[in-house]
């Protein structure tokens, strides 16, 4: 597969939390399974480094023009003991990212449509065509609408299928209707059902609403945020998209976090050296002035914010601190929590280390020197914290949601297979609960806080397992693609053959459905015209369906004779007249399961009665609709039924019944059986048998 994926942000080129983790690992990942995966960003100014011009172009934004510049760089990477190159992208715009930081600029609206639409004409000037786009997060959810509403008439793109995913449902990108002049859109798509969020468009929602299939970084966050409590008002949106909503939990690239070779940690150690994790200890108390005790140590490492659950800390840390342990916290994030955490630290400071910074040597000094690793978080899409702490034996505490409760398994609940300690409400109370159980096996019941490092040493939380779920999703989201462009161009059909035939209609002769149902039987290889003459006399001789069901059988046979298989279908209609009176109060029933009961009644009638009689939807594959859907490739089957529900899957419900008289006035007038007349059909372009037949005569 060839495979485009589109982030803000990527390790190690630009990075605020972990999106740009998954970005700089899951295409290494996806590479390594030998597909064609390549990465696009921005070019930001911390980006630094020789890169390679690639071409430029203009992008349109609004009324104006702004000239986009794509450069490129190969990073190496080695998986299953071979060295790689992952191709990377960066749109270069100086007047647009040529600034400090990633988000939080006055025109971050204006930035990042330029960036989703910079993705898209990038395509053609680089000659790569993706069969899936990877959007994630809000900076890209334009890029899916783009795709839907601006591009999908040009064959380059309409077949492109898009996979967006959900990092954080938190961080939605608001911002004001002018987002619709920017992308230069219809307002149309400024809709409750489309883009419009409370007077704002939303970027976040515009990929939940216009991408193909829908992911999100765990299968309990995927649950979790179709309900109020966790949907930051898009749960509505999501339960609608159920269908096409699924969660797979992140890897870590287990290379580069690996307490074995991990160049940023004092010692080295692995599952069967665990003593020299005690040096690792030893040190991180050095580093961040703590005494050198052997007392349970309580990493964090986390960007400061609400949603990490850091007031139940400050809510209960001088009874967490009257334990004998020690804290060590890294971070940074909203000012609240740097002066209470600068409070905390100069009233505890034999216990609690604070140091309000990115530092990713320190995070891995944290990692490695920790005894337990705590995430109190109020809620976790994924979380990458725990998984890291895992693979370098540090147990974590943390409150069961989201990805948390999907990788963390409580120890108290569960002691066969517990590699944590967890706790459901999200409270101080609990919080506290939860570390007193960790405390108390560490400090009691060395031997089963071994098995406990061990275990959580032994999880395997690699890319290697859910790179391969991604790549299941793929090719479920480039099927899905498939088939909303056929259900797209099925669509365009049926409006352009409403508009040739309006007067289409059943043109068998009947006044009620038993009528309807005689004619049908005795339509069966012969023609409706032939059926209308015999039937003209037949309903004056036979007016009730006791008199059918009493009929002389050679009588009736002779009588409808000119039809042709006139044996079998005379007694199939006394037999389902018969059935019809004493089974059905003498009425022609009005269901699928009791109609196909009747002698002589297939599919094909049964959902001509329900149309035409009972105002059911069905649809009719006569031998003019199963000709068509075949020539035109609305279907690859043969049998009846297959294609009855082929087309129910991609012809809009309020259409089937009218489906057949469609085609079959199409079939009659110009697609005819032998030789249709390919080069008057209005249809032509939409039609896979008139393809082929020029293709074969270029050939």
């Amino acid at each position: 597969m060839k495979i485009l994926f589109v982030s803000a942000e990527m390790s190690p080129f630009a990075k605020t939390g972990g999106l740009a983790d998954v970005a700089g690992s899951l295409p290494k990942a996806l590479n390594g399974l030998g597909h064609d995966v390549r990465v696009v960003m921005p070019r930001y100014r911390m980006i630094k480094g020789n890169l390679k011009y690639v071409t430029d172009f203009p992008v349109w934004i609004d009324q104006s023009i702004e000239t986009c510049i794509i450069r490129q760089t190969e990073v190496p990477f080695v998986w299953k003991d071979r060295t790689n190159h992952l191709t990377v992208y960066f749109t270069d715009s100086y007047r647009l990212f040529d600034r400090e930081g990633i988000y939080g600029h006055f025109d971050d609206a204006e930035r990042f449509v330029f960036f989703c639409k910079a993705v898209l004409e990038m395509l053609p000037c680089i000659n790569f065509k993706p069969d899936v786009i990877h959007c994630n997060d809000w900076h890209t959810g334009p890029v899916c609408l783009l795709l839907k509403e601006k591009y999908r008439d040009d064959n380059y793109f309409k077949d492109i299928a898009t996979l967006f995913t959900i990092h954080n449902l938190e961080y939605q990108g608001h911002f004001s209707s002018h987002v619709i002049k920017l992308l230069n859109c219809d307002y149309s798509i400024f809709t409750p059902e489309k883009t419009e969020f409370y007077g704002m468009f939303n970027f976040m929602k515009a990929g939940l609403v216009y991408a193909d299939i829908i992911s999100t970084v765990s299968r309990v966050y995927a649950e979790e945020i179709k309900t109020p409590q966790y949907g930051e008002r898009l749960e509505g949106v999501l339960q609608k998209r159920a269908e096409d909503l699924f969660g797979i939990v992140n890897g870590i690239d287990y290379e580069q976090f690996n307490p074995l070779n991990d160049k940023n940690i004092v010692s080295n150690y692995d599952i069967d050296n665990l003593e020299n994790k005690k040096v690792n200890k030893t040190a991180l108390q050095k580093k961040m002035v703590l005494p050198c005790t052997d007392v349970p140590l309580i990493g964090l490492v986390s960007r400061l914010s609400g949603q990490k659950g850091l007031n139940l800390i400050i809510e209960r840390i001088d009874d967490m601190l009257s334990r004998n342990i020690q804290f060590v916290l890294l971070g940074t994030g909203d000012e609240y929590y740097h002066e209470q955490f600068r409070a905390i630290a100069s009233r505890y400071p034999e216990k609690i280390a604070v140091n309000l910074e990115f530092n990713a040597e320190l995070a891995q000094m944290i990692y490695a020197g920790s005894d337990m690793f705590l995430m109190p978080s109020r809620f976790e899409p994924c979380g990458l914290g725990q998984i890291i702490s895992l693979r370098y034996g540090t147990v974590p505490i943390v409150r069961a949601t989201g990805g948390l409760a999907e990788t963390i398994i409580d120890y108290n609940a569960d002691k066969e297979n517990g590699n944590g300690f967890s706790f459901a409400e999200f409270s101080s109370d609990a919080m506290l609960d939860a570390i007193d159980r960790a405390v108390y096996v560490y400090s009691n019941c060395p031997d089963v806080w071994q098995t406990l490092v061990r275990r959580a040493m032994k999880m395997d939380f690699s890319w290697d397992s859910s790179a391969k779920k991604y790549e299941e999703l793929y090719k479920h989201t480039i099927e899905k693609r498939k088939r909303m462009t056929l259900k797209e161009r099925t669509k365009v059909i049926l409006k352009i053959l409403d508009e040739l035939y309006p007067d289409a209609s059943c043109s068998l002769v009947y006044k009620d459905p038993l009528q309807l149902m005689i004619a049908t039987q005795l339509a069966a290889q012969c023609t409706d015209e032939r059926v209308n003459i015999v039937t003209k006399d037949l309903f004056r001789k036979y007016k009730t369906v006791d008199d059918f069901a009493n009929a002389d059988v050679l009588e009736l046979e002779q009588d409808i004779k000119s039809t042709g298989f006139f044996r079998n279908k005379a007694r199939n209609i006394i037999a389902a007249c018969k059935m019809i009176i004493s089974d059905f109060g003498r009425s022609v029933p009005n269901d699928m399961e009791s109609l196909l009961k009747l002698p002589g009644v297939g599919r094909k009638t049964a959902n001509l009665l329900l149309n035409e009689c009972f105002g059911i939807p069905g649809v009719v594959v006569d031998t003019h609709a199963k000709r068509l859907s075949q020539r035109i490739g609305l279907t690859k089957n043969d049998d009846p039924e297959k294609i009855e529900y082929d087309l129910m899957e991609i012809v809009p419900r309020d259409k089937w019944g009218r489906l057949c008289h469609l085609l079959v006035a199409h079939g009659r007038a110009v697609c005819n059986a032998r030789k249709p007349m390919c080069n008057k059909c209005d249809i032509k372009e939409f039609c896979d048998y008139y393809k082929n037949i020029n293709l074969n005569q270029g050939e």
